[in-house]
């Protein structure tokens, strides 16, 4: 899901700030329906979260979760460290906090 171009664009637009639908369709150059989908994917794995808000068009605003990954390939394995962005709650955090995988050698 990182990988993907389009979520790439999406968490990066909303890393410092929350974005209405329609703002980030329009700063991102995508159409409504290739966003709304890509939003509800980030949604489901719980990179990106929506407040509602009475200034937006839809009633919602989004803004990503994270605020830094980073992987390091090491001998014993994959190592992952997720920064949490500051206006998560700290029972979404917990959750991802830091994540270690490590290989079966």
């Amino acid at each position: 899901m990182l990988g993907d171009d389009l979520s790439t664009k999406i968490l990066a637009a909303t890393n410092q700030t929350s974005m209405s639908l329609l703002r980030m369709s329009q700063q991102l150059g995508v159409s409504l329906g290739d966003l709304d989908r890509k939003l509800g994917e980030l949604l489901d794995i719980g990179l990106m979260a929506a407040t509602k808000s009475a200034g937006s068009e839809s009633g919602l605003v989004y803004r990503s979760v994270l605020d830094q990954v980073m992987v390091r390939f090491e001998y014993e394995g994959v190592n992952v460290d997720v920064a949490i962005n500051s206006h998560v709650s700290s029972k979404t955090a917990g959750k991802l906090l830091h994540v270690t995988r490590s290989s079966g050698a």
